[in-house]
């Protein structure tokens, strides 16, 4: 877990850091139960900043943080307009003191810098860290299950669900490994400080319940409790020996590719068992009623069912031919027909929603709502699902197309083009292979996530001699097989990025890149 001999102390906090903090505060921040509004702080930056810079280096040397900044305020909102108001239908928010999540913030700070610069935070954890996302993680698994198939292969995978996973954590095994990780004596006695003695009420009906004590668990509603929940389970992939583990979170899958399903069930049965036994050593639970399986494969060889029979605990894990992971609808044979019809579906509805009050609504301020709650649709990981076929990605055009007439007020008659033209929108495709150029862009540029960048080979990696394509930034396209390969995101985005002029790719600034791939499919 740990390659490296390495310690942790905190170090002492900038009156400029505090400064910066406390003018970022949301004008919309809630106020926890010490009952300090966020506004008041941002006015009075000028004149609390020191103080406030004295009590939080005050708290950091000491190993302490006070006690009502420990008292956390849940209020619980329903999960959707068509549930009923009771607690399992609930999703509770947490609301904690103002200055507790600027502290937060800065102790977020230092142990981000120190786990990364010293390469202690596992490259199978995609969450909270820089360069890596939802999007990120989904690449990685959904490419390596269309190389299976590239190469004739199943691929088996697992989707592991934790039951209130983030309210499990066990503060002595927590403290055991940051212990591990090289924090040092007075880390350790401010996190043992910040973990203990912590309460919680809840809000309801414009009144407070009593409070009860928090015995295990990290704090959620804050910066810190998210990347504490990573540390902790950092070291889970560790025990996975022929598998592929990837994390975001609590969102845990297992996977693995073989030519037959004797093989994978073979090897998912041991590395699962495996995974098992750390959950249970490191006291979570799993929710077994969510954890489920699924074969991806081609349509020949998935069309037989071959089914994995795993278990867990002597129950069987549910197989699926569909799932959704990270918010992508996926099926076995990894087809997005499903997941561009629930796209399609949730801008048709914006679009409905947009024109009940469009009457109402200045022209301009439409086309920004338009924008925010119609077209974002095609942008969630769309590096992914862009290998769509022609007819499922024909549709998004003709929903942004009703999106443009509404925004313009033009009729069925109009100029689709012209339309593109007048609001300066990209087409739904040139879109799509816009965002997979700047993922691509991201991770050559940044190395990162590195399990991704490791797959990309250069034209001048190649030659021993200088070339002009040594110069140009052109990447290698991976060996097809079958036109799995070509589905997958980085054969995508690595044929766009080829193709993109020379001097386009060469652009260090991000924001230049942007607008200058933005211009060029303006002028294709």
């Amino acid at each position: 877990m740990r390659g490296k001999q390495c310690t942790f102390e905190f170090n002492s906090v900038e009156i400029k850091e505090v400064e910066k903090l406390l003018r970022s505060i949301s004008k919309d921040n809630s106020t926890g139960t010490d009952c300090i509004d966020g506004k008041l702080l941002r006015i009075a930056v000028d004149y609390i900043a020191l103080p406030v810079c004295h009590i939080f280096n005050s708290c950091l040397s000491n190993g302490t943080c006070p006690k009502i900044w420990k008292e956390e305020k849940i209020i619980p909102i329903p999960k959707d307009t068509k549930s009923t108001f009771s607690g399992p239908n609930c999703r509770p928010i947490t609301i904690l003191p103002v200055l507790s999540n600027i502290l937060e913030r800065i102790v977020y700070n230092q142990i981000h810098d120190y786990m990364s610069k010293n390469d202690l935070i596992s490259n199978t954890q995609h969450a909270y860290r820089e360069g890596h996302s939802t999007c990120t993680a989904l690449v990685k698994m959904t490419d390596d299950w269309l190389r299976g198939i590239d190469n004739s292969l199943l691929s088996g995978a697992v989707m592991l669900d934790f039951s209130a996973a983030f309210d499990l954590i066990d503060h002595k095994l927590l403290i055991e490994k940051l212990t591990h990780y090289g924090f040092g004596p007075m880390a350790i006695s401010w996190f043992e400080n910040y973990l203990s003695f912590r309460t919680q009420q809840v809000f309801l009906n414009g009144t407070l319940s009593n409070s009860i004590n928090i015995d295990c668990g990290v704090p959620q509603g804050s910066c810190l409790g998210p990347l504490l929940f990573s540390i902790f389970t950092n070291d889970l992939p560790l025990v996975i020996q022929e598998s592929t583990f990837v994390l975001y979170a609590d969102d845990s899958t297992l996977y693995y590719s073989a030519s037959t399903c004797c093989k994978l069930k073979s090897v998912l049965s041991h590395d699962l068992k495996a995974g098992v036994n750390w959950v249970t050593a490191n006291r979570l639970v799993l929710n077994l009623s969510k954890t489920v399986s699924i074969v991806f494969g081609s349509r020949h060889n998935v069309a037989s069912q071959p089914m994995l029979d795993l278990q867990i605990s002597s129950q069987p894990v549910k197989q699926e031919s569909k799932l959704k992971l990270l918010g992508l609808s996926i099926c076995n044979t990894l087809s997005w027909t499903d997941h561009v019809r629930q796209i399609v579906a949730k801008m048709s509805r914006s679009i409905a929603t947009v024109r009940k009050c469009a009457t109402y609504l200045p022209a301009t301020l439409q086309r920004q709502v338009v924008q925010t709650l119609v077209l974002c649709h095609l942008d969630y990981c769309s590096v992914i699902w862009a290998s769509a076929s022609k007819t499922d990605l024909s549709k998004l055009q003709t929903v942004q197309n009703r999106a443009a007439r509404l925004v313009l007020d033009r009729s069925y008659r109009s100029n689709v083009d012209q339309m593109h033209s007048d609001l300066k929108w990209p087409k739904a495709l040139d879109r799509l292979s816009i965002r997979s150029l700047i993922f691509i862009k991201n991770v050559i540029s940044t190395h990162v996530p590195r399990a991704l960048f490791n797959e990309i080979g250069f034209c001048s990696d190649a030659h021993s001699y200088g070339t002009r394509s040594a110069t140009a930034g052109l990447v290698v396209l991976p060996h097809c097989r079958s036109n799995a390969m070509r589905r997958t995101s980085f054969y995508r985005s690595i044929s766009l990025w080829n193709i993109l002029p020379s001097h386009i790719r060469v652009i260090p600034v991000k924001r230049e890149f942007k607008r200058q791939i933005k211009s060029y499919f303006y002028l294709c």
